[in-house]
């Protein structure tokens, strides 16, 4: 939904632009501006859900961008067995944060593809390195 409002107020401001011949002409090319930037930025960012459950034998991930047209729900599991390491790398600018986990299988080892973490603060994404680093621990 937010995403139709930015849109049709940077229609409306460019529209606006090309008839007015007053000095408003420059205030609604900066609304626009400023609108385009906003959107470049929250592409960048890439804001995801998340969602993290590891108390059966599986942990489960689930997660979706947050962007109303982009939206595609996926999902994740993996037995606790087969986890053999994790990564949280940064990425664009370090604006985002992606979840790697390392698996090994019955077919070899393997990466899943990253997970964004983006929809998450400091403190969710300390508390989910702390339960995959205990996972790890608790295997060895």
């Amino acid at each position: 939904m937010l995403y139709v409002i930015i849109m049709g107020m940077i229609v409306i401001a460019l529209v606006y632009s090309i008839f007015e011949q007053s000095i408003l002409k420059y205030y609604a090319l900066g609304v626009a501006a400023f609108l385009v930037i906003f959107h470049l930025l929250l592409h960048l960012k890439k804001p995801h859900y998340f969602y993290f459950n590891d108390e059966k034998e599986k942990i489960v991930i689930r997660y979706y961008n947050a962007h109303p047209f982009l939206r595609k729900y996926k999902a994740i599991e993996i037995p606790k067995s087969q986890i053999t390491d994790f990564q949280i790398v940064s990425t664009a600018l370090g604006l985002n944060k992606s979840l790697i986990i390392s698996i090994k299988s019955t077919k070899g080892e393997g990466d899943f593809p990253p997970v964004s973490l983006s929809g998450l603060n400091v403190h969710e994404i300390a508390k989910l390195k702390k339960n995959l680093t205990q996972l790890l621990i608790g295997k060895k």
